[in-house]
């Protein structure tokens, strides 16, 4: 049998990030203007009392302080995601009591409780400003073949909620909740670039910006990512290479509020050997593997008064 060689495929992003190596060489994060996260500052200057008055809204849908909470909630905020690390989702949730974060071989599963399935997360509601976001088909997250499944550049704080939460949420909901809170350009006000570089060839930059104004606010956010998962077979055995590219743009006007997020990934695919089982003998996925994931909320309150 011959032995296998991995064609290479063309890459759109690798232009793109040489010139960002050229001229950030030495530089990992740069503000385009005075970017003010005066709100989220606060926190520091909070004592507990005033911590536990926090509000949340996915453990019964209505804001509620997080002391009052009818349920097992963590709340994360802004500063705990920055002095954190992640630089994924998954990757924070990892530091959720009672939340356990594995790779698979097609990305990695969140289970809560100690409950939970391969290849795919499922039966854990992920809401992204409390509109659902799991699969329509599969019931599970989106992150099919990729690192993440929102950009936390984009992310205000993370809610989980530990235990069945179906009689609120239906559907998905029954080993636990999953809400992220989105920035908005009130907490913006500015812009920035951010770039990252590391190990199995990771490259990634990302642009934001937001501001408000008289009747409202906007927020546009871009990222681009190449790098390898974290698996042998992966990145050692096929040197598979994945790309994903994220929008997420947020806006209001008045009552009205609208957001749009469009993810786009390809992974190489890759081969998997049991030489160890049967000579010559390997498992063969497709040579690309693709997604793109496409999602559109809106949004209008209108305050009705009692009549007396």
């Amino acid at each position: 049998m011959n032995a296998f060689k991995k064609s290479k495929i063309p890459r759109r992003t690798n232009q793109i990030f040489s010139i960002i190596h050229a001229s950030f060489i030495s530089l990992f994060f740069f503000v385009l203007s005075n970017t003010s996260y005066a709100d989220m500052n606060d926190f520091f200057e909070m004592d507990l009392e005033d911590l536990l008055e926090i509000t949340v809204t996915s453990a019964t849908k209505t804001e509620k302080p997080l002391s009052s909470t009818p349920g097992s909630v963590t709340l994360i905020t802004r500063q705990q995601i920055e002095s954190s690390g992640a630089q994924t989702l998954p990757s924070l949730l990892r530091n959720v009591p009672g939340v356990n974060v594995r790779w698979n071989p097609m990305a990695e599963t969140i289970d809560i409780r100690g409950f939970g399935e391969n290849p795919l997360t499922n039966r854990v509601l992920l809401l992204i400003d409390g509109i659902p976001f799991n699969s329509q088909t599969e019931g599970g997250l989106a992150q099919h073949i990729g690192f993440d499944f929102f950009n936390l550049d984009n992310v205000k704080q993370v809610e989980v909620i530990r235990g069945g939460g179906s009689a609120l949420y239906g559907e998905n909901a029954y080993w636990g909740v999953i809400n992220i809170a989105t920035l908005s350009g009130k907490d913006i006000q500015g812009g920035r670039i951010r770039y990252v570089n590391g190990d199995l060839n990771t490259d990634a930059v990302s642009i934001q910006a937001g501001n408000e104004y008289d009747h409202g606010d906007w927020l546009v956010s871009a990222q681009l990512l190449e790098s390898q998962l974290p698996l042998s077979f992966w990145y050692e055995e096929s040197d598979a290479i994945y790309e994903g590219q994220d929008l997420f743009i947020k806006g209001s006007y008045k009552q009205a509020r609208f957001s749009y997020y469009r993810h786009q990934a390809e992974n190489d695919g890759f081969r998997l050997s049991f030489n160890d089982l049967l000579q010559n003998s390997f498992f063969q996925s497709a040579e690309l593997i693709e997604e793109t994931i496409d999602v559109f909320a809106g949004g209008y309150t209108h305050e009705v008064s009692e009549s007396t």
